[in-house]
């Protein structure tokens, strides 16, 4: 068991709504009823595809960042002290996301970008980067990540939706 990062489509309604009562973000992530569409997970690997994208962990905010909204998020609801973390992208900032993620050539940064030494170094989460003979899984595992992240936020901005991203 570990931190793992799940994003709901939502009616961008439904920010207001949350933001006041961070205990319904918590019904909206357990709930199988309502105007939510599914989401996708990327399990354990959000820091790890936040340190490839976009430099950082993403314990380090990156207010600005398109990139790192699109995995933490533009509107921090609440935060725990374990990175548990539940904020909003509007369904504004979905498009700029989704448009963004659109451009990245996620092969490109893996042939670039990707040191399992520089992760370790900068205590990427999750702690897999001495595992020198699953390199190729774990980039495989990246990529899979990438694009199950893009497809979602590139379906939420055709049907005009918010994302609700909840890292526990």
């Amino acid at each position: 068991m570990g931190i793992c990062a799940n994003y709901i489509g939502i009616a961008n309604e439904d920010i207001i709504k949350l933001k006041s009562d961070a205990d319904l973000a918590e019904i909206v992530y357990a709930s199988e009823e309502g105007d939510y569409s599914v989401g996708v997970n990327i399990d354990k690997m959000w820091d790890a595809l936040h340190f490839l994208l976009v430099g950082t962990s993403a314990i380090e905010i990156q207010e600005k960042n398109i990139v790192s909204m699109a995995i933490i998020g533009k509107d921090t609801i609440t935060e725990g002290e374990d990175f548990v973390s539940i904020a909003v992208n509007d369904k504004n900032s979905v498009r700029q996301i989704a448009k963004k993620l659109k451009n990245i050539d996620i092969h490109l940064a893996l042939e670039n970008d990707f040191d399992m030494q520089k992760f370790s170094d900068n205590d990427i989460y999750p702690d897999i980067w001495d595992f020198d003979d699953e390199e190729d899984e774990i980039k495989d595992d990246l990529k899979c990540c990438y694009e199950n992240l893009y497809e979602f936020y590139y379906k939420m901005a055709k049907e005009n939706k918010a994302v609700f991203v909840m890292i526990t």
